[in-house]
């Protein structure tokens, strides 16, 4: 009898043993079954930013993260590329938020990915702007001296072609500025135009994006402007025209002309003498109407370039031109 026990405990003892390793084997199967997550952002939708401005660079990222059961992970970092490693394995929220220098965030994206056990996953995420509302401060330059009765504007159009005009303020002898708030984020054609006397002498262009939560910041000059110039009143019968002899070089004589206003062409009236730097005109000349003076020294079989009513370097630089009524007054 005693034989036969100890044969049923040696059995029992076998049969219990495997159980033992099973349930070993379930309990190992347990234990950290999670894998690693790099995070990368794949690029940022192009800004369409015709100005320079720090507070539209990205200078951190936030990384947030929404796995199994309540897991979680979140890091802000300098560069924009993050590795969390022992995830929980299954599904994974991942959102990404680029920040400027006043910790405003300028672009967001998020997607979703499957983190395996024992794996590494990858997950390239494209950032977007983040919408809401934004401001632009346009200011407008130019050479105050060219232009008589000065007046600025600034047209936006968005992306659904909607088009808003508005008014510049003069704020200074050449200079124009306001600030436009309340702006719906996205892709804008701002068009600056500046008028004298009613008349448009320049032009620019640009696109640009508005940012939520930023006063985007744009400059122009405009260098060059199709003067409107002051019309200088003559009611005589006839007036003389006079101007500067060369300080560099004594020609030989001067040639005039005179071109209608709003005209291209030039049409010579006559000629003087070196020493004399002038020129009567009457209406045997020319007849009366609203005229461009020109004139340009002569030496030789050589002409100097006109210099106009109109140039730069006229007096007044606004330029001039005639409003010849003669004896109709």
């Amino acid at each position: 009898m005693a034989v036969m026990r100890r044969a049923v405990s040696a059995a029992a003892a076998l049969l219990l043993l495997p159980l033992l390793l099973a349930g070993c084997g379930q309990a190992l199967g347990g234990i950290n079954r999670s894998g690693s997550l790099s995070v990368s952002v794949a690029e940022l939708s192009p800004q369409t930013s015709s100005t320079d401005q720090e507070q539209l660079t990205p200078v951190s990222y936030r990384f947030h993260g929404s796995g199994p059961d309540g897991e979680s992970f979140l890091r802000q970092l300098e560069q924009g590329s993050f590795t969390a490693a022992d995830l929980a394995a299954g599904q994974w929220q991942v959102e990404v938020e680029a920040f400027n220098s006043d910790g405003v965030v300028l672009f967001h994206g998020q997607s979703e990915v499957e983190v395996e056990a024992y794996g590494a996953v990858t997950l390239s995420i494209t950032l977007q702007p983040v919408a809401g509302e934004g401001a632009l401060q346009v200011t407008l330059l130019w050479n105050g001296e060219l232009t008589v009765d000065p007046h600025a504007s600034v047209t936006l159009t968005d992306a659904s072609g909607q088009t808003s005009a508005y008014p510049l303020t003069i704020s200074a002898a050449g200079r124009a500025e306001s600030v436009f708030e309340g702006l719906a984020t996205g892709v804008y054609r701002v068009a600056l135009e500046l008028s004298d006397s009613g008349r448009t002498v320049m032009g620019n262009a640009r696109a640009l994006r508005v940012f939520n939560g930023i006063t985007l910041e744009l400059n122009a000059e405009l260098d060059s402007l199709n003067k409107v110039g002051q019309p200088v009143e003559i009611t005589e019968q006839r007036f003389t025209v006079a101007w500067d002899a060369p300080a560099d070089y004594q020609p030989e004589g001067y040639r005039i002309y005179a071109r209608l206003r709003g005209d291209h062409d030039w049409q010579l009236l006559g000629e003087s003498a070196a020493d004399q730097p002038q020129f009567t005109i009457g209406p045997e000349i020319l007849p009366y109407g609203s005229w461009e003076l020109a004139v340009s020294a002569v030496a030789g079989d050589s002409e100097s370039a006109l210099h106009s009513s109109m140039c730069d370097d006229a007096q007044p630089a606004t330029g001039w031109y005639v409003q010849w009524t003669g004896e109709l007054q």
